[in-house]
C-alpha cells in the first residue's frame, strides 16, 4: 500500500465525491473533511490484514459519519428569525442526515452490521456529551473537558475497539484530543469562543494553564501506548513528534 500521505489524498478525493450533492452545495457549506482524523484512520487500518476494498469501505464510512456529526455542529444554537437563515439551518441538519445515510449504506453493503453497532454506540456517546456540554448549567472545567474528549475521540475509538486494538484506541484517541486542545488554543475550532467559555467558566487564568494537565496526561497515554507497539509508521511517528514539540512550546510559555 502507498504511503499514508498519498493514501489520505486519494481517500479525501473519493470522500468529497461521495459528499457532493448539487442542491446542498448551492445552499449550504458542508464541513471540511478533517484530514487529521482521516490520517489517523488510514494509519490504523493500514496495519490490519484487510483487503483494499475493505480499507476503502471502512475509511469512507467512518469519515462520512464524522462529516455528518461535523455538519450538525455547524447548526447554530441561537434562535433565528430570518427565513433564509432558518432554511440554511434546516438544510444543514438534513445534510448531516444525508451523510449519515451514506455511512449506513456503505457498511450495510459490506455486511459490517457489528461495526455499525459499535460505531452507533460511539455516536450515541458523542451526542449525549454534546447535549451536556452545550446545555448543562454550571458545568465544571473537568466535566467540560471530559465531554470534549468524548466528542472528539469516541468514533475512532469505536473503530479500534471493533478490531480489538486497545493500544491504538488510546494512542489515536489522545493524539486527536491533543490536536483539539491545540486548535482551541489557536482559536481555530468551530465555536472556539463558546467552547473556551465553557472550559474556563469564571476562572481568571489562561486557557493554556487550564489545558496543561490534560495535555500532560494525553502525551503520557500516547507514549505508553506507543511503547506497547512493535513499530509505528514513520509518518505517524513524525505526526506524534510534532504534537510533542508543540506541547513543549506551550509548556515554555507557562
Amino acid at each position: 500500500m502507498q504511503n499514508s500521505t498519498n493514501t489520505v489524498a486519494d481517500m479525501k478525493e473519493h470522500i468529497e465525491k461521495e459528499l457532493a450533492h448539487s442542491y446542498m452545495k448551492k445552499f449550504i457549506r458542508h464541513p471540511q473533511i478533517d484530514e487529521d482524523k482521516l490520517f489517523y484512520i488510514c494509519s490504523f487500518l493500514k496495519t490490519l490484514p484487510i483487503s483494499d476494498e475493505e480499507f476503502k469501505t471502512y475509511v469512507t464510512s467512518i469519515m462520512l459519519v464524522q462529516t455528518a456529526l461535523d455538519a450538525h455542529d455547524l447548526v447554530t444554537i441561537q434562535a433565528l428569525q430570518e427565513n433564509d437563515l432558518l432554511k440554511q439551518r434546516q438544510l444543514t441538519v438534513l445534510s448531516g442526515d444525508y451523510y449519515s445515510g451514506l455511512y449506513y449504506s456503505y457498511l450495510s453493503q459490506q455486511g459490517s452490521i457489528s461495526l455499525i453497532r459499535e460505531t452507533s454506540a460511539g455516536i450515541k456517546d458523542i451526542n449525549v456529551a454534546k447535549m451536556k456540554l452545550y446545555y448543562t448549567d454550571h458545568l465544571s472545567t473537568e466535566e467540560a473537558l471530559e465531554h470534549l474528549y468524548t466528542i472528539e475521540t469516541s468514533l475512532i475509538q469505536s473503530l479500534c475497539r471493533y478490531f480489538g486494538k486497545p493500544e491504538w484506541q488510546a494512542l489515536l484517541g489522545h493524539a486527536m484530543y491533543m490536536k483539539l486542545l491545540f486548535r482551541l488554543l489557536d482559536g481555530q475550532k468551530p465555536r472556539a469562543s463558546f467552547l473556551t467559555n465553557r472550559i474556563k467558566g469564571e476562572q481568571e487564568v489562561s486557557l493554556e494553564t487550564i489545558l496543561y494537565p490534560s495535555l500532560v496526561r494525553s502525551q503520557a497515554f500516547i507514549q505508553e501506548s506507543a511503547s506497547k507497539m512493535s513499530s509505528l509508521d514513520e509518518e505517524l511517528q513524525d505526526d506524534l513528534n510534532g504534537l510533542f514539540q508543540r506541547f513543549k512550546q506551550s509548556q515554555s510559555r507557562l
